[in-house]
């Protein structure tokens, strides 16, 4: 993500890069903490995707190469000063089986 730290109230940009393979889709996962969480087929993630730290679970669909690029303001409130937001995604093949999962990365805003 970018900058880092994010600016309340500025653009940010999230980027994903997810290894070049077949998957066509990734869920994208945003949350206020972390806590490691069996998912199908015994893998294992490391993003808090439960209430009440869950923020946001995102579907994306993922092109050829993986990336995926996403932009968005902050916005302009204090309350968003010193949070950390942890994010994390788990991409699924065609079958339905986890094919890649990401490091765990954090956007700090200030």
């Amino acid at each position: 993500s970018k900058p880092e730290p994010a600016l309340i109230g500025n653009p940010v940009q999230l980027r994903l890069n997810m290894p070049d393979r077949p998957d066509p889709v990734a869920l994208l996962i945003l949350s206020l903490d972390e806590r490691l969480t069996h998912v199908k087929g015994g893998h294992v993630i490391t993003v808090d995707a439960f209430a009440p730290a869950l923020l946001l679970i995102l579907s994306l669909a993922l092109p050829p190469n993986g990336n995926v690029v996403l932009d968005s303001d902050l916005p302009n409130d204090p309350v968003l000063h010193g949070v950390r937001i942890v994010m994390q995604s788990v991409s699924f093949t065609a079958g339905g089986q986890v094919g890649n999962i990401t490091n765990l990365w954090a956007l700090h805003i200030e």
